[in-house]
């Protein structure tokens, strides 16, 4: 699925162009409209487009101060250029220059943009099978990236930070790009499986490739650096580039941080496909724009990974832009002491049972519970209820409690003093942590038909609003291409063909009503023209929508 964008000031152009496209649907298009060079951009920077058609001359902003644009924003954006018969050389000039793939003059055949459109997707495609590049690249990112700097932000994410004035020399020392007096936005990503064909010795090389391929999209308009923890999550700390394309929309300072945080979704969803495109790896993401201290770094990467957890530890490629949703947690954490040794593992303990991590689960657990020195009473009182509330607040997360709350062992999950010494104890909580952990990997499966069915139940009462995918997407927390995958591959069919059914459907129930006009009806259903209607209805059921309702 690749995102296009047609950009003309005659509205006509572009709608006619637009309604060209849709009925094209062997291109698989996801299709925006501008009506100007300015309304362009703020798609671009909303969004990925990985294809533009453009009137070369538009008043204000013309297409090749667009084009100039469109490579700092995203580089491997292809464009078609709509011309006159006198602008030939114009369009041969904007090509030479880079991102442009062809000219068109505005009256050519319907046909030919067809074609110009397959073959711009045909380019776009041919990059990105170039897996050997992205290693190549990767490699010598490996060989660049100093030992120091891995050791001085492992340190920052995992302990407290130094003060302001020893960080800015650490920073210095080990060359890291970043300054250590201003605030970063966070995103983690996670590798979700490694497929059996993949050599151990193999993986870190791909875990850079994902690197290299996020710097390309973030250069020029951020600096960042990567840090790889436990050879599956990845953290990327991210500050505006002082010299980057920021500088278009703003001078400096706050409006920088926003203009890149509107991006950062935008970006990691293109990151995200272009690892499963290339390196053929799955990865989700969670992003926490802020920006944030670097004081709170540490914590927030904490905070990330249990978000990934959170939304379905057995899910694959979930891209999630953290709204306001860490906020409880990081208001609980004000209240509890952060220098207690016990916190940290707490909630690296949650986080392996919500992603199914079985193993690190179990390891874990028996450390915090087999301590060699367990300390007074208070101490184990403290281990108890901490592991009992993680199983218990789990099992609610995940609809696990009623069940749980019928086994006749449930009240000694509550009375520390109902267990037979602290071994029983801790035989008792790892049995009850087993039984969860099989469920969830049960519930996986199911996990994926709950989120074609909120995608259903969703289209069906809404048939008039937005259901690109895009905003279907963002509403389950994946990346536009997974949602469309997976709901193939559990309905057999693809989400466009269920929501032109569902509004054909819709309208011709309408149309036997008889009460309302055909431009009603057809803005009922989610077309913005009667006459798009009109040819969408007729190439669904071989009739027009007058004739029809008059059978």
């Amino acid at each position: 699925m690749y995102r296009l964008l047609i950009v003309d000031d005659e509205r006509i152009i572009v709608d006619g162009i637009y309604q060209l496209l849709q009925g094209a649907v062997h291109l698989e298009l996801e299709i925006y409209r501008a009506y100007n060079a300015y309304e362009a951009l703020e798609w671009l920077q909303r969004i990925r487009i990985d294809l533009i058609i453009s009137d070369i001359r538009m008043p204000g902003m013309d297409g090749i101060d667009l084009q100039k644009r469109v490579m700092r924003l995203w580089a491997r954006c292809k464009i078609i250029f709509l011309t006159g018969y006198n602008e030939f050389e114009y369009a041969q000039e904007a090509i030479r220059s880079g991102g442009a793939v062809d000219y068109l003059l505005k009256n050519q055949d319907q046909a030919l943009i067809v074609r110009a459109v397959e073959k711009a997707i045909a380019e776009i495609e041919r990059r990105e099978e170039d897996k050997d590049r992205v290693l190549k690249a990767a490699s010598k990112l490996q060989l660049a990236m100093p030992a120091l700097q891995k050791k001085v932000l492992a340190e920052l994410m995992e302990g407290v930070p130094p003060s302001l004035e020893r960080l800015r020399q650490q920073f210095i020392q080990s060359e890291i790009p970043l300054a250590a007096e201003k605030p970063a936005c966070l995103v983690v990503g996670r590798i979700d499986r490694w497929d059996d064909d993949v050599a151990e010795s193999d993986r870190p090389l791909l875990i850079y490739g994902c690197q290299n391929i996020m710097d390309e999209y973030l250069s020029p308009a951020a600096v960042q650096v990567p840090v790889v923890f436990d050879n599956q999550y990845m953290l990327w700390t991210i500050q505006p580039s002082p010299g980057g394309a920021t500088e278009d929309r703003q001078e400096e300072g706050d409006r920088s941080y926003s203009y890149l945080s509107d991006r950062i979704r935008s970006i990691v969803e293109a990151a995200q496909e272009s690892c499963r495109k290339w390196l053929k790896l799955s990865v989700s993401f969670a992003i926490d724009s802020g920006p944030y201290a670097w004081t709170e770094i540490g914590l927030r990467y904490t905070y990330l990974k249990l978000l990934l957890g959170q939304k379905g530890g057995q899910e694959q490629q979930l891209l999630i832009q953290n709204d306001g949703m860490l906020e409880p947690l990081r208001q609980a954490d004000k209240a509890y002491s952060g220098s207690n040794p016990l916190r940290g593992k707490l909630v690296l303990l949650e986080q392996y049972l919500e992603n199914g991590q079985r193993e690190l689960f179990m390891k874990l657990y028996h450390e915090i519970m087999e301590a060699e020195n367990p300390g007074s009473q208070t101490e184990l009182l403290e281990r108890f209820y901490a592991v009992s509330l993680c199983l218990v607040s789990y099992s609610i997360r995940t609809g696990m409690f009623f069940g749980l709350t019928l086994n006749k062992h449930f009240p000694k999950m509550l009375r520390f003093d109902s267990h037979d010494g602290w071994a029983a104890t801790v035989g008792f909580f790892a049995e009850i942590a087993e039984q969860m952990l099989k469920r969830s990997e049960e519930k996986a499966e199911d996990a994926s038909s709950h989120i074609v069915e909120s995608i259903d139940l969703f289209v069906n009462g809404n048939l008039d609003k937005d259901l690109s995918l895009t905003k279907l997407s963002e509403m389950v927390h994946h990346s536009p291409t997974y949602l469309s995958r997976l709901y193939k591959r559990l309905t057999g069919r693809t989400l466009f063909d269920y929501i032109t059914e569902q509004r054909m459907t819709r309208a011709k129930s309408l149309l036997k009503e008889g009460a309302m006009k055909v431009h009603e009806i057809a803005a009922a259903v989610g077309y913005e023209s009667a006459p798009h209607f009109t040819r969408s209805f007729k190439k669904y059921t071989g009739l027009t929508p007058q004739e029809f309702r008059d059978r």
